[in-house]
């Protein structure tokens, strides 16, 4: 049995909280006299981050993995494995997961409590209410049979009943409204958080620095755009208490990680650009909502980006490819996709711009399907890093 296929031995939860702003690039082109629109983590960001801490943890030596890195390579592309020559093996083979933006509810008895929060499902729809409640009405598209305009002969149609000039509300559902839209009922506004409810962005100005004399570098202005989580943020179901807002990743062990895994992650880590730091802390991983039962219609939710197509032109890149017979997709809703690349260190050099299916993307799946590691995404590598997590819900006919 490969690292990549061994079953979980373990899982936790890590609560992440930013010292201070945070600064993550998003895919586009950034230089001199422009600004760099940074955004919420992707999935490969917090990996990296994590797994370093991990490393630094067991003493690794980063002075080695720097000299391999400058001296590259022309041949195919080294394994993790590879690249961290030396590292344990409960670091070689953790499967991350996430991150999510989470509510913190620190007075609960005493015992602080995280609830994760999903990207609002692709097929929901939302139309503000004209009574005295100042609630909302929700619906949803369905897949449909017989339906005029139908051009893909694999691919159903979605349908949407309800209010005509309903739109697709911006945010993030609580666990409660994921677990209701997963048993095809409705969510509510109590359940929904908009993004400026939960985080804001700080515009600054910065200038390039001449690494030779470490003196400002002449015409190198540049802007970038932090990420502000709230500190204060009050629960829609119990007006007047406050949580805080943080970020919740999750971490599978196949090998048992050390029992002082906790003390070894008390010192803040690097997160992101900009030299911007965050504290870790061990907590219990969450229980996600979702139908347990295997059947023969089922809708998946991404609940993190994923990264579809293995990059040969062979497969479509907005189609999970690991879908495979006799499970089929009959039909998906998604946002715009999201520009992804970095820094490869194993190639000492760019990642190729990749584009990854944004969280809450739904999927309808004809047929048994029950995907590896909960994930969307066949390459093993991807899967480790977090991308294309999904959870399983009921497929009802509209």
């Amino acid at each position: 049995m490969s690292p990549e296929t061994q079953p979980c031995v373990s899982r936790v939860g890590l609560r992440i909280d930013p010292l201070d702003v945070l600064f993550f690039r998003d895919g586009r082109p950034f230089d001199a006299a422009s600004r760099a629109y940074g955004g919420l983590p992707l999935p490969r960001t917090i990996a990296g981050a994590l797994r370093t801490a991990f490393l630094a943890s067991e003493g690794f030596d980063f002075t080695a993995l720097r000299d391999r890195a400058r001296n590259g390579s022309n041949g195919p592309r080294p394994t993790t494995r590879d690249v961290l020559q030396g590292a344990p093996d409960w670091i070689l083979r953790a499967r991350f997961r996430g991150p999510w933006l989470a509510l913190v509810d620190e007075d609960s008895g005493g015992k602080a409590t995280v609830e994760p929060l999903l990207p609002v499902p692709a097929t929901l729809a939302r139309v503000e209410s004209e009574g005295d409640t100042g609630l909302g009405k929700w619906c949803r598209t369905t897949p449909r049979q017989g339906l005029p305009g139908r051009t893909d002969p694999d691919l159903m149609p979605l349908w949407r009943r309800g209010d005509p000039e309903a739109k697709h509300p911006r945010g993030f559902l609580t666990p409660e409204g994921i677990r209701r839209f997963l048993e095809d009922r409705m969510p509510d506004d109590q359940q929904w958080y908009e993004p400026h409810d939960l985080f804001d962005f700080d515009a600054r100005t910065g200038i390039g620095i001449d690494a030779d004399t470490l003196t400002t570098a002449r015409s190198q202005i540049y802007g970038v755009r932090m990420l502000a989580l709230r500190r204060h943020v009050p629960i829609n179901e119990s007006p007047g208490r406050m949580v805080r807002v943080m970020l919740y990743e999750e971490v599978e062990f196949p090998v048992k990680p050390p029992a002082d895994l906790d003390e070894r992650l008390t010192r803040p880590i690097p997160l992101g650009g900009e030299g911007r730091q965050a504290s870790l802390k061990v907590i219990d991983a969450v229980d996600w909502p979702g139908v347990a039962t295997a059947v023969e219609r089922s809708l998946w939710l991404l609940a993190t980006p994923g990264i579809f197509g293995g990059g040969n032109g062979h497969l479509r890149a907005d189609r999970p490819d690991a879908l495979a017979p006799p499970a089929r997709l009959r039909a998906a809703a998604s946002d715009s996709p999201l520009a992804v690349s970095g820094w490869d260190i194993a190639m000492n050099g760019p990642r190729p711009t990749r584009f990854a299916v944004p969280g809450g993307a739904v999927y309808y799946v004809e047929g048994t399907f029950e995907p590896d590691h909960d994930s969307l995404c066949s390459d093993d590598e991807l899967v480790q890093e977090g991308w294309g997590f999904a959870l399983r819900g009921v497929w009802n006919d509209g």
